[in-house]
């Protein structure tokens, strides 16, 4: 990975407090467990208009990633489960 990627990669690291801090550190404490969109926002109190772009701006940075996996949701629909990205993934080192 070029120096400048690694730069931004390290600039777009959540920022502790904001949301994108939650929905990332909530991921990564539940490891490959991971996490679907609605039971990321039943857990952290965060609405669908919040959360959604957050989990994006995540995963556009490679922080977080599409594990292949889904779970059903209360309405009986598969969802996507999401999880952290080792350092490895991410290509920091």
């Amino acid at each position: 990975m070029r120096a400048t990627s690694v730069a931004a990669m390290i600039k777009s690291e959540p920022k502790r407090g904001s949301n994108r801090a939650k929905v990332y550190q909530f991921i990564l404490d539940r490891q490959e467990r991971g996490a679907t969109d609605q039971e990321m926002q039943a857990i952290l109190n965060m609405p669908g208009d919040t959360l959604r772009p957050t989990r994006l701006s995540l995963a556009k940075d490679g922080m977080i990633y599409d594990s292949g996996k889904t779970r059903q949701n209360t309405n009986g629909n598969e969802c996507i489960v999401w999880v952290a990205s080792t350092v490895e993934q991410i290509g920091m080192f």
